[in-house]
């Protein structure tokens, strides 16, 4: 799986907390000795987004929706984390015939604006440690272009709390086009952000 991935020392003034919906891993000595601790890592490497990596297994390309009513009443959730509606972005939806249709540009668009509500919940004074987004995919249900089809991408930011903790927020879009579409036809999208983390790491001992 592609994608772009950035370290970043942004801090957040934010006003959110994390939750536990995502056991945190152990940071004590006896717990490193494993292979498997994921938080147990040299300076400047972070732990995987696991968050992310269990929408996408809840959530592939088969079980995404791919008409009208399924992106309007679609609920993503893994793990217990249910991720929220935002609806930041008002009128004439980007995958709009008249803006484009769905095209990597406008999916890429609505990623972005995701991702910025996103970044409303990270709890004050975080520090964003990576971002990690996946490659938009696109997929042609049949109609005329560019109103053809249903186009998404995810993306995941983690982030060090002030606590040291690190934690997960999670962020997706979703635009669909379909002009032949027997379920309602028209235009409709999704902008889909995790209000509060989820804690990946637990705080380092003092």
């Amino acid at each position: 799986m592609g994608g772009s991935t950035t370290g970043d020392s942004t801090t957040s003034t934010g006003t959110s907390s994390t939750t536990s919906d995502v056991s945190a891993s152990s940071t004590t000595e006896e717990e490193c000795k494993s292979d498997k601790e994921i938080c147990c890592l040299p300076e400047g490497e972070f732990p995987p987004h696991e968050l992310l990596n269990a929408f996408l297994e809840n959530y592939p390309a088969e079980e995404m929706p791919k008409s009208h009513p399924g992106v309007s009443g679609f609920e993503p959730v893994a793990n217990g984390h249910v991720m929220e509606w935002s609806d930041i972005v008002a009128g004439m939806e980007l995958v709009d015939v008249d803006n484009g249709g769905v095209i990597e540009e406008n999916i890429m668009t609505g990623l972005a604006a995701s991702k910025g509500a996103a970044e409303e919940a990270l709890p004050p004074n975080s520090t964003i440690l990576d971002i990690f987004e996946t490659p938009v995919v696109i997929e042609d249900l049949g109609a005329q272009p560019p109103c053809n089809g249903v186009g998404w991408a995810w993306g995941s930011i983690l982030f060090e709390a002030e606590d040291t903790s690190i934690g997960e927020l999670v962020y997706l879009y979703i635009g669909f086009c379909n002009g032949t579409d027997m379920d309602g036809g028209g235009d409709v999208e999704g902008f889909f952000y995790s209000d509060q983390a989820v804690e990946i790491c637990a705080p380092i001992p003092q």
